[in-house]
């Protein structure tokens, strides 16, 4: 049997951060597509870092060229164009993220949905304000956090630590990529049924997406203001308003607020559609039992 060197991973022992982790991440799931084997070392040793195929986060040297990919170092790493400071993930993604996706558009959604806003952390920098004081998304680091051990404990213990972060981190990048592949085929799908379609307003998608998805994919269809699709299971069909943008869950135009938390024949009855089942208190999600019957509530929505 063919032997192969496995090539080295060199990144900074002790404490850890998303960046590092994904970067990590990222260089693994690089070398298992090129058939690669590998270890990783975490150190600080200067001959160690020297000697290694690829080092992140540690060495004080950016160079593609030669797989390093630090930030630390006096002036950095670079910006991107919107001002987001390069952190080693981003650095490596960069690199990288392409030969991993085998498509540029899905590279540089992971960019921005992970990459970007992981860099932007490790930097100190802030890219969202909360709505509610005290009140945060978990980010991350957030996890990442409740894996550090003690202070007290060995680098073994840190480094175990590190591992299961970054198996964590490699499978959420794995499932990320199918899941944007996936979106991108949602997207072109749901444009066409737009595009061709005499109605701009709602659109039935005669396909089995989840809601995410159908979400997603009518947030760049300008007129469009509720999506139509199929229950995922049962025959039932659900009606979901349109966010005004990627970044918000404010819908264009909410269902009436007499809908709202309304089910069955309460809902029939204000509706007066036969076979209305349900709407939400958030105004966001209707559901019927008949295709025209979500057509209908979709137009009494519009006039509304």
């Amino acid at each position: 049997m063919f032997w192969k060197k496995k090539k080295v991973l060199v990144t900074h022992n002790g404490g850890f951060h998303s960046d590092d982790i994904f970067a990590c991440a990222t260089i693994i799931l690089l070398l298992e597509k090129r058939g690669e084997v590998y270890k990783i070392v975490r150190t600080r040793e200067e001959s160690k870092i020297q000697k290694a195929d690829f080092v992140f986060d540690v060495g004080g040297v950016y160079d593609p060229m030669k797989n390093r990919f630090d930030h630390h170092q006096k002036g950095g790493a670079g910006v991107r164009e919107n001002n987001v400071p390069m952190a080693s993930f981003g650095l490596v993604w960069r690199a990288f993220g392409e030969e991993i996706c085998g498509d540029k558009i899905v590279a540089e959604e992971i960019d921005r949905k992970f990459a970007q806003p992981i860099d932007a952390n490790d930097n100190g920098m802030d890219v969202f304000k909360s709505n509610i004081p005290e009140v945060s998304p978990v980010t991350f680091q957030d996890i990442a956090g409740a894996f550090y051990p003690d202070p007290s404990s060995s680098d073994e213990e840190y480094d175990e630590s590190f591992l299961k972060l970054v198996n964590l981190a490699k499978e959420i990048l794995e499932r990320s990529i199918l899941k944007i592949q996936k979106q991108q085929e949602v997207n072109s799908y749901m444009k066409s049924l737009y595009e061709s379609g005499p109605e701009k307003r709602f659109i039935v998608v005669d396909r089995k997406y989840s809601r995410h998805e159908v979400t997603v994919g009518a947030i760049y269809l300008e007129e469009l203001l509720y999506v139509i699709y199929p229950s995922k299971p049962g025959d039932e069909w659900n009606i979901v308003a349109t966010r005004k943008n990627i970044e918000s869950m404010e819908s264009k135009k909410p269902f009436p607020g007499e809908w709202a938390g309304l089910s069955g024949f309460d809902l029939q009855k204000v509706s007066k559609v036969m076979t209305a089942k349900f709407c939400h208190n958030g105004r966001f999600l209707c559901v019927a039992e008949k295709l025209e019957d979500a057509k209908e509530l979709a137009t009494l929505a519009i006039k509304g």
